[in-house]
């Protein structure tokens, strides 16, 4: 069909604005957009979960109305789980919760402080006797969410900070053996305080964190039943500290022969009676106590291992 065709042509018809089709098109799509997020709205509900900051929570998000959803609760440690409160209802007790959802909900976990039992014994040549103290989990986890660096590189002479006679717990198990150990020597009480402290498994840090340097507080220490050297020297000059004995920390390095091999942390504790090694501080004589048992466990104060040379002392104020 050449040129020219004459008025009426399909050419004519083709040639037509289809604007009235282009527009409507689009139109459609978009109300059938709004179809599509009204319906999916209709049949979807949030579930929101929470926790008071003492356990951690997981299975919150988007679901349809009917799925069946379960929600799960984690204590952490020094924790106790109570239950799942929806708009504040308890709903259950168990740490994980299944329902069917019907409504956009938001959920909390609730937990409590939980404690520690805990009995501490000793049984030297003077003394055998044991103390029972109860650490409350609000304290455990106070201490072990502390935002504090905690290895040596950082800590350098400030790992002093670790050692708090004043906490209630180290006050109680102090005034224990105090009582217990009535009418013994001072220099026997240090020796009582000392089987009692190496009475704690130890563990490296690596094994028990994952990391391999960390300091822990003394009621970290007592809660876990276990710690490195460090921390059995720190629960210790905590404990004689809160006896009313002064003491230091010892930053020893261990010696095979001539060659360096590894490096360790004692106390130091200025008690009358004592014999053997000592470093002075201040014109004071402070006595080396062994305080982790796969170091020494039989060393009396005063002893110090085959090879083992403290290098710095730093003294707890």
């Amino acid at each position: 069909m050449g040129p020219g065709k004459a008025p009426g042509s399909r050419r004519d018809e083709a040639s037509k604005p289809r604007s009235t089709r282009l527009i409507t098109i689009p139109c459609a799509l978009a109300i059938l957009s709004v179809m599509v997020i009204l319906i999916a709205s209709s049949f979807t509900s949030e579930v929101t979960i929470g926790t008071d900051g003492m356990g951690h929570v997981h299975g919150g998000g988007y679901y349809r109305d009917g799925e069946t959803v379960t929600v799960t609760a984690d204590a952490d440690d020094g924790s106790i789980f109570e239950g799942w409160y929806d708009d504040g209802v308890l709903v259950s007790t168990d740490e994980s919760y299944t329902f069917k959802v019907t409504k956009n909900s938001h959920l909390e976990a609730r937990f409590s402080p939980g404690s520690e039992d805990l009995t501490l014994s000793w049984d030297t040549e003077a003394s055998s006797g044991s103390i029972h103290v109860v650490i409350p989990g609000s304290s455990y986890h106070e201490y072990s969410e502390a935002d504090i660096a905690r290895d040596y590189r950082t800590l350098g002479g400030d790992c002093v900070s670790f050692v708090t006679p004043d906490d209630a717990t180290i006050g109680e198990i102090a005034a224990g053996v105090m009582e217990a150990t009535a009418g013994l020597t001072d220099l026997e009480r240090v020796e009582c305080v000392l089987d009692m402290v190496r009475g704690i498994p130890t563990s490296t840090d690596e094994e028990s964190t994952g990391q391999s340097d960390y300091f822990r507080y003394p009621v970290e220490t007592l809660w876990e039943l276990t710690g490195d050297c460090e921390d059995h020297a720190i629960l210790l000059s905590s404990i004689l500290e809160a006896m009313g004995y002064d003491t230091v920390l010892h930053y020893v390095n261990i010696f095979d022969g001539d060659r360096l091999i590894g490096s360790h942390m004692a106390v130091g504790v200025n008690v009358e009676h004592a014999t053997g090694s000592y470093v002075l501080v201040h014109e004071l004589r402070f006595w080396y106590c062994e305080s982790s048992p796969e170091s020494g466990a039989d060393l009396h104060v005063g002893e110090v291992p085959e090879g083992y040379v403290v290098w710095r002392t730093y003294e707890v104020i």
